[in-house]
């Protein structure tokens, strides 16, 4: 792919994602206003709990997204519509069974469990059937990132995001849980089901027929889903052991930091994941050169990232006040522990998906898993040791040292 496409999907991704992150942003004080401070949390608790578990999809998505990219850096058009058919019926494959496999574990709670209300159990479905029909369609955005067009990903996220908008300015303050998720939950697919079926239309004089990979096995490389799990119990245990430990106040203070410093996703997702399909075009060429070059512009770029996010620690409390106002008590040391989490796993991001495009996947899978089993102990200890910023502690911690090993590795290999 040349280096001015390479500069076109960086550019509208920037402009897409600027714009994606402003509606955020707006967002976060209206949803803790209409759902209230408390349900906000358990809301952010489910959702994020479900996404993170649905994307336990045995490597499938990564898998395809590195055979597309290498079928189209290489010019065989022809095998890159084939797999993107055969992802296709291997992501319906798998939401249909993690729909099952949620719905029957959802009832089977539900039944034995005294305190499990109704609404929750719907709200819970709610976002398990709103997911599994996202994952579907989200299979076309596969495609158009291995055409260097990973704006398609970020205009998702922006059509998704205004239309939350709209929806949290016309709710009112009765407006249940339960219904605000079906509402939700309904956003997503509506969206990526919009684009998947344009990219179809365009592009069917050049599919195959779909009974002629209707067959095909849903698995991908198994190595993905140990990065996936591991990933799960480092990064994503957070909400749930807060929520466990002291409730939905304080998720909500913890998902407000979150949010914060999500700011600097601006960078990973714009500059950052399109590399990956990068990384895979050049290692298909065998072009050292030019991923030695990347990593030097990449590395000198974290340093302003770096000075950012410094300056972002500072102004926290005064950008807090204007945002969502005084009601929420959030320590300097949880925005520390934070920031330090995104910047390091940023930093790490680099090196991660340059080993993800070759399929090197080895040294994540051991760090994830070591880091990602000791997280629940370590996070109950440090909770004891320190109050609520402890359940964050260790995988910022963590982050750190990754980093660290997976840049020593990277440079090894080139």
């Amino acid at each position: 792919m040349h280096k001015s496409t390479l500069f076109v999907d960086i550019r509208n991704s920037m402009v897409l994602q600027l714009l994606t992150t402003f509606l955020i942003y707006v967002q976060v004080p209206l949803l803790i206003s209409l759902l209230t401070t408390e349900k906000y949390g358990i809301w952010t608790t489910i959702l994020s709990s479900v996404v993170v578990l649905g994307n336990l999809d045995l490597g499938i998505s990564n898998t395809v997204k590195n055979q597309i990219t290498a079928h189209f850096s290489l010019g065989d058009y022809k095998r890159y519509f084939s797999v993107f058919q055969e992802g296709v019926v291997r992501h319906i494959k798998y939401s249909l069974l993690f729909l099952a496999v949620g719905t029957i574990i959802l009832t089977l709670i539900y039944i034995t469990t005294d305190k499990y209300n109704f609404d929750i159990f719907l709200t819970i479905f709610f976002v398990l059937s709103g997911w599994s029909i996202d994952y579907v369609f989200k299979s076309v955005l596969l495609a158009y990132s291995a055409q260097q067009k990973n704006y398609t990903i970020q205009f998702s996220q922006f059509s998704i995001n205004l239309i939350y908008l709209v929806l949290v300015l016309f709710l009112n303050k009765d407006t249940k849980l339960v219904d605000f998720s079906l509402l939700f939950s309904s956003v997503a697919p509506l969206v990526n089901g919009s684009i998947f079926i344009h990219f179809i239309y365009k592009n069917q004089g050049s599919l195959g027929k779909w009974s002629n990979v209707s067959k095909v096995k849903f698995t991908g490389d198994l190595k993905f889903l140990h990065i996936q799990i591991g990933m799960f119990l480092l990064l994503n245990m957070g909400y749930l052991l807060t929520l466990n430990l002291l409730g939905g106040l304080e998720v909500t203070g913890l998902n407000v930091v979150e949010k914060y410093f999500a700011l600097t996703s601006l960078f990973a997702n714009v500059i950052l994941f399109p590399l990956w399909s990068k990384f895979t075009e050049l290692n298909a060429n065998s072009d050292t050169v030019k991923i030695k070059l990347y990593f030097l512009r990449i590395e000198r770029m974290l340093f302003f990232l770096l000075i950012a996010v410094i300056i972002m620690i500072f102004i926290f409390d005064f950008v807090l006040d204007l945002w969502v106002g005084t009601t929420l008590n959030i320590s300097f040391y949880l925005v520390l522990i934070i920031a330090a989490k995104h910047f390091f796993q940023i930093a790490n991001s680099v090196y991660c998906y340059y080993l993800n495009a070759i399929g090197d996947l080895k040294l994540q899978v051991i760090l994830y898993y070591i880091f990602g089993f000791l997280n629940i102990p370590l996070s109950i200890l440090f909770f004891r040791l320190i109050g609520p910023e402890g359940v964050v502690f260790w995988p910022s911690m963590s982050m750190i040292v990754f980093a660290a090993l997976t840049r020593n590795y990277v440079r090894k290999l080139l």
